[in-house]
C-alpha cells in the first residue's frame, strides 16, 4: 500500500527563506496525524523558514535533498521551555511531547539558524545574549533544534542537521529509537552546542552519525525535570 503524501507547498508553504511557513507545514503535519499517518514533504530547492512546529504521531517529517528547514531568528516567537517550569535553559523549536511512530528523514537540512540567536563573536566563541522576560519570568530564547519528549519508536535517518543554536537532538523519556547516517554540523563557537542528548531514554541505537560540537557530541544524561521517565538503559552506539 503506497504511503500518503502531504506536500507542504498544497498546505500553503512558500519555501521562499523569507515568509514563516511554520502554521503550513503544522497544518499538513496535523491533517496527516488525524488521517492515519504518511509522509509530510518538503519538496526539493526550497528553503522553509518555519518558527516552532510540533511532529505528531505516525508522521515521517522528509526532507528531499536540497530542501533546508531553518528556524526564524524572531526570538520572541520562543515560548515553550525545553525544560518544562526551568525556563533557563532554552525553549523548543521541533518538538514532539507523547507521540508513536515518528520519522524525520531524507537528504536535506533541518538548521538551527544558530549564529542569529547570538551575541558579538569573541576570538573562541560568541557571546551569550540576556535573558529575555515573559510574563515576569526570565528565559534564554534560544531554540533547541529537536526536542522529543516521551515519544514510542522514533528514527531520525539520513538527514544533515547543523547550526544548532542550543542543544541539537535531545530525546526525553524516549523508548525504541534509531539515529541513524545523520550528520550533525554545529558551529563550534556556540556554547551549549551539544549533540545527541539522551536523557531518561531506553532502547536506542546510534550508527553511521557524523557529529561536529563544541559541546557534548554523544551524552546519556537524567536530567531533574524529567525523573519520571527512570533512568538511561539499553543504549547501543
Amino acid at each position: 500500500m503506497a504511503q500518503t503524501v502531504y506536500d507542504v507547498l498544497a498546505a500553503g508553504a512558500v519555501g521562499d527563506g523569507l515568509t514563516d511557513d511554520a502554521s503550513a507545514i503544522q497544518k499538513a503535519i496535523d491533517r496527516c496525524s488525524a488521517e492515519g499517518g504518511g509522509r509530510v514533504l518538503l519538496p526539493r530547492n526550497h528553503t522553509f523558514l518555519a518558527g516552532p512546529i510540533e511532529l505528531k504521531s505516525n508522521v515521517e517529517l522528509y526532507l528531499e535533498a536540497t530542501t533546508t528547514l531553518k528556524a526564524n531568528p524572531d526570538e520572541s516567537i520562543y515560548h515553550l521551555s525545553a525544560f518544562g517550569e526551568n525556563r533557563g535553559e532554552g525553549m523548543m523549536w521541533i518538538y514532539a511531547d507523547g507521540a508513536e511512530n515518528i520519522t524525520i528523514a531524507g537528504k536535506g537540512t533541518i538548521h538551527g539558524n544558530g549564529i542569529a540567536f547570538m551575541g558579538a563573536e569573541l576570538e573562541d566563541s560568541y557571546e551569550l545574549k540576556e535573558l529575555r522576560t515573559l510574563y515576569s519570568t526570565l528565559y534564554d530564547p534560544r531554540p533547541h533544534v529537536l526536542t522529543l519528549t516521551d515519544v514510542k519508536n522514533l528514527t531520525i535517518r539520513d538527514v544533515t542537521i547543523r547550526e544548532g543554536a542550543y542543544w541539537t537532538v535531545h530525546l526525553v523519556g524516549c523508548d525504541e529509537a534509531v539515529i541513524d547516517g545523520i550528520q550533525l554540523l554545529n558551529n563550534l563557537k556556540i556554547r551549549n552546542g551539544d549533540g545527541i542528548d539522551l536523557d531518561h531514554s531506553k532502547n536506542i541505537r546510534i550508527s553511521n552519525c557524523h557529529i561536529t560540537s563544541g559541546d557534548d557530541c554523544i551524552c546519556l544524561k537524567n536530567r531533574r525535570e524529567s525523573e519520571q521517565y527512570g533512568s538511561c538503559h539499553d543504549i547501543t552506539v
